[in-house]
Formats: C-alpha cells, sequence, structure tokens
C-alpha cells in the first residue's frame, strides 16, 4: 500500500477509532459472493471474468463437471463446459436439448448446498430474475433442484463482460459509456420500481451478447426492500471497490446504493481506474469518509457536466444523489 494510503487509514483510525474497528472487522467477515475475491482493488481494475482453465485453479470445478453430464427432468439440459466460478456458484454452457439452443446453467456450489442462507439467497436470485423482465436484465428460463442440487437455467451470453472491455480497450468513448450507463440505469429503475436492491453494481457484473446488447446480471445478494434475505451477523455482500458509504458501513442502502455502485462503474469506464484503492478496509474507509477525485483528473477529456453527473452520483451521503434511476437518466440524456 502507497504511503498516502496508509496515511489515509491512519488518519481514520485516528480521528474514528470506532469507525476504523468496525471497517477491520467488516472486511474480515466480507463475503464476495458473486465474484471470486476482488485482489485487484490496489490496481484500480475489476477482477475480469475466470476462464475455465483460471476457474480450475481457483477452485475446483465438481468432479461430474469431467464427464458427459445432464441436469432437468428427462436430461433436457446437457452440460458442454465451464465457463466461469464465484465465490457461490459455477456457471456452465450448456444444451437445451428441448428447444435446441444454448443456455447458461449456474449451479450453486457442491459445499454450500447445506449452508442454508447461501441455498435461500440462491433460490431468491431465482425469484428476483423470475419478476425482472427487463431487456437489460439477464433473463431466467427456470430454477432447478435435482439430488440436493440447485441451478439457474438464463439466457447465454458470449461476448464478455464491461471488465473485459475495459480491461482491453481501457477507457470508452462517451457515446458507449452513456449508452451502458443509461440502459443498466432503466434497468435498475425497473428492477427498484419491483423492489430490489441489487447491492453488487460492476462491471463484472455486466455481460454483453454478441450482437451489442447488454444485461445486468448476478442477483444473488439482491435484497427486496419488503423481505430481503437474512444474513449471517456483522457479514457484509458486495463488492469492497464499488460499494456505497452505507454499504460499507454496514447500513441499510435502498435505490440510491445502487446508483452510487453505477457511479464508481462509470468512473472506471471514464478512466480505467477505480477512485479508490488500497486494501480492502482502506477502500472502504475511503467509501465512507473521501470525497473522489473529478474523472477530468485521470482523463483531460472528460467534460465538466459528465464530472458533474459522475461526481454527484458518488455524492457520500444518499440524499445528494439522484434519487431515482429515472434522475439519473434524465441527468444522461441530457450530456447527449
Amino acid at each position: 500500500m502507497s504511503a498516502e494510503l496508509l496515511q489515509q487509514s491512519d488518519e481514520v483510525r485516528e480521528t474514528n477509532p470506532l469507525l476504523y474497528e468496525t471497517l477491520t472487522v467488516t472486511a474480515e467477515n466480507l463475503r464476495l459472493d458473486s465474484s471470486p475475491p476482488d485482489l485487484s482493488i490496489e490496481k484500480g481494475k475489476d477482477t475480469p471474468a475466470k476462464t475455465p482453465l483460471e476457474v480450475a485453479k481457483t477452485r475446483a470445478v465438481p468432479k461430474a463437471e469431467k464427464k458427459s453430464r445432464f441436469v432437468g427432468s428427462n436430461q433436457r439440459y446437457r452440460i458442454d463446459k465451464a465457463l466461469a466460478s464465484g465465490g457461490a456458484g459455477v456457471v456452465y454452457q450448456a444444451e437445451d436439448t428441448v428447444l435446441g439452443r444454448k443456455v447458461a446453467l449456474k449451479e450453486l456450489l457442491e459445499d454450500l448446498v447445506s449452508d442454508e442462507e447461501q441455498a435461500e439467497r440462491f433460490k431468491s436470485e431465482a425469484r428476483a430474475l423470475a419478476l425482472l423482465n427487463h431487456r437489460h436484465i439477464l433473463p431466467i428460463y427456470d430454477l432447478l433442484e435435482e439430488n440436493g442440487r440447485f441451478w439457474l437455467v438464463m439466457e447465454l451470453l458470449t461476448a464478455g463482460t464491461l471488465s473485459d472491455k475495459i480491461g482491453s480497450a481501457g477507457t470508452l468513448d462517451k457515446g458507449q459509456i452513456i449508452k451502458i450507463a443509461r440502459g443498466i440505469a432503466s434497468g435498475l429503475e425497473f428492477a427498484h420500481q419491483q423492489g430490489f436492491v441489487h447491492r453488487d453494481i460492476k462491471p463484472a457484473n455486466i455481460l454483453f451478447a454478441s450482437d451489442g446488447s447488454f444485461r445486468l446480471t448476478d442477483f444473488g445478494i439482491a435484497k427486496h426492500q419488503a423481505t430481503g434475505v437474512k444474513t449471517s451477523h456483522g457479514l457484509i455482500l458486495g463488492s469492497p471497490g464499488y460499494m456505497s458509504p452505507e454499504q460499507a458501513a454496514g447500513e441499510a442502502v435502498d435505490a440510491r446504493s445502487d446508483i452510487y455502485s453505477l457511479g464508481i462503474t462509470m468512473y472506471q469506464m471514464l478512466t480505467a481506474e477505480l477512485p479508490f484503492q488500497g486494501d480492502t478496509s482502506s477502500v472502504m474507509a475511503q467509501h465512507i469518509t473521501r470525497p473522489a477525485p473529478a474523472p477530468s483528473i485521470i482523463n483531460a477529456s472528460v467534460s465538466k457536466e459528465l464530472d458533474a453527473v459522475v461526481l454527484k452520483m458518488l455524492a457520500k451521503k444518499p440524499e445528494e444523489r439522484y434519487q431515482t434511476a429515472a434522475d439519473l437518466i434524465k441527468a444522461l440524456n441530457d450530456l447527449n
């Protein structure tokens, strides 16, 4: 960690020891359900999707994947290959033998099936996606429970993630950034209207199809405002680099938290960097206490108007951000 980041961490410890202690504990308890551990915060980049070979190296793919495997009624889905692995599941490419189309199968990892909380969160993702029929939200086709295992059957998108695009191209052009942000905001607006808060907006959770269309995915830790899924005491869910201040502090979140996380994602599209870098506890502290530098400081081509939109999304206090995704969409439209 740099001397500057160490100084920031020391400042938090000296000025607010309770906050420092809280962040240290929550950082240790943080669970990244939707992706491998984010080891790249210090580099300012999101963790790209894993290849099947990398998946095998980081976490063993279930043994049954090594031979021809079918799941579903009358062996409807044939598993072809592993695509990626996250903290709670493995995603496979499969063939729907009835409809003759490729699909994505997400399986809850075997060692988590007996975890009641994890199983409920997995089913919660299925229920959330089933309610969210929107062109910028990845659709679910089916939920399978077979021999004590859980599977989500989803649309298969093959053109990578937004994280991949940032990793290969660096900064994206203004038009593309606004198009992506507006599309994801429209998906969030719909989800929020149905009572869902995503809680893990980041480039790795935005998938692209070969025609250039894109979808928001991984509602595994989404929370419904009316019911929600309870989590273990002291457990914070999400990705440190993209957490809103209230999420990092373990406080209640609402739609404005997703707007903050989308702001971090826009910041990364504009600069190829995250605004807050360092170890996990330091990044979480910065989300709470340190204003984000304007994107134009890193990328001089960013206009003052675009700076203002992103910085408003990243306001520390929820009441100072755009209050709804619809408000954000209007601001993005005004940039064109």
